[in-house]
């Protein structure tokens, strides 16, 4: 990737770190869908103002509406209502070692789906790497048992392919659309779509907003989502859709960071040797520390 690509996934690194805190703060008292719906159209009223103040027109195409509606779904809908439920029973810091598993999902999707995705053997030992870091995390015994105090890491796990599946269908269908747009029509979907399931749970009511409420709610939406989406479409317009998925090697320093400084939380050595194998294996994926070794 190139350094205002890397500089763009720092950035996103730590908007979306800090938002698996911050819905750790809002789960106390909100409802995990009433989080998400929240989340979504507050970031659309941020995104809809940015595009009347740039003056971008909006387009009416039905084809790119309906490639619109399904990024909605598979970026905003599925993932966010997964995460958020997830983390009910799991901290903001292993949550955000577990998303990791969205960038090992997108190479092996991109490789089978986008013809100019070239295999490179790094990639596939790095994806190895990674995963073993994710069953470090869960623990090998607990891989093939569901129950109520793990089903948190599946369903945040679960969240991760979608992601994945995301980025591919961006880059696939979405890549010379302006990112704008991208988020505009992405969060206009998933802000009706998560009404309508808010309506059918019976979990829309009203919230108290406290400080730490409104806080919470402006950085998962104006900053994690608006801001941070818009950037996740620029990258991946520029770069891969594998390239753009490695954001998940900055995510969790800034969740545990968090976590540990404010509710002092703090991952146990299983999860430190997990998220080691996890970082370790996405920066053998990035490729750059193979690349600068044959050129020493």
């Amino acid at each position: 990737m190139s350094k205002k690509s890397w500089l763009l996934t720092l950035c996103m690194g730590a908007m979306w770190g800090s938002s698996f805190f911050f819905i750790e703060i809002l789960l106390k008292t909100i409802h995990p869908f009433m989080i998400v719906f929240l989340r979504a159209s507050v970031a659309l009223i941020g995104i809809a103002a940015f595009i009347i103040y740039k003056k971008i027109p909006i387009p009416l195409n039905k084809e790119l509406w309906f490639k619109l509606i399904i990024l909605g779904i598979i970026t905003n809908v599925l993932p966010f209502s997964l995460i958020t439920s997830g983390q009910q029973t799991i901290s903001a810091g292993l949550a955000s070692i577990l998303n990791a598993c969205a960038a090992f999902f997108g190479v092996m999707l991109s490789l089978t789906f986008i013809n100019s995705e070239r295999f490179a053997f790094h990639r596939l030992i790095g994806v190895i790497i990674g995963i073993s870091g994710i069953i470090i995390t869960i623990g090998y015994e607990n891989i093939l048992s569901i129950e109520i105090d793990n089903r948190g890491q599946y369903l945040v796990i679960l969240a991760t392919l979608f992601y994945a599946l995301a980025a591919n269908w961006a880059k696939i269908k979405l890549n010379t659309v302006d990112p704008a747009i991208s988020t505009f029509g992405m969060l206009s979907t998933s802000t009706i779509l998560l009404f309508i399931l808010t309506i059918y749970t019976g979990t829309l009511s009203s919230v108290n907003f406290s400080f730490e409420v409104l806080v919470s709610i402006i950085s998962i939406s104006l900053i994690g989502t608006s801001i941070g989406f818009y950037l996740w479409f620029k990258v991946i317009n520029a770069e891969s859709a594998s390239d753009s998925l490695l954001v998940a090697i900055t995510v969790p320093v800034f969740a545990v960071m968090l976590d540990g400084l404010i509710l002092n939380q703090f991952l146990n050595n299983q999860e430190i040797i997990g998220f080691i194998f996890v970082a370790l294996g996405l920066i053998v994926m990035d490729g750059r520390i193979i690349n600068l070794k044959r050129s020493i």
